[in-house]
């Protein structure tokens, strides 16, 4: 999504679950997105944008934002810490 976006100036990193996660298959896509400093880049915007250049089924639901994504000292995504909070009080953490 981050491609050719035209707010990619506002936006400097972005998490999308993928689809062979179980989360989102009951609770549809979720996007963790890093906006730039000084941006107001809302979440409606974002869905907007992709709503008109994505296949539906790819559309985020929710998106939340923060100041920056957890990721290892070789500068993987640390995916489990993102998804963490979507699985806390559950017994069984899929996906």
């Amino acid at each position: 999504m981050r491609a050719s976006t035209p707010s990619s100036q506002r936006i400097t990193d972005i998490f999308q679950t993928s689809g062979s996660c179980r989360l989102e298959r009951r609770h549809g896509r979720h996007a963790t997105v890093v906006r730039s400093p000084g941006s107001s880049l809302t979440g409606e915007e974002i869905a907007a944008f992709a709503r008109e250049h994505l296949a539906s089924y790819k559309v985020p639901r929710s998106v939340d934002f923060t100041d920056e994504l957890p990721r290892t000292g070789s500068g993987k995504l640390l995916k489990r810490q993102l998804r963490a909070a979507y699985w806390a009080g559950r017994t069984a953490q899929i996906g």
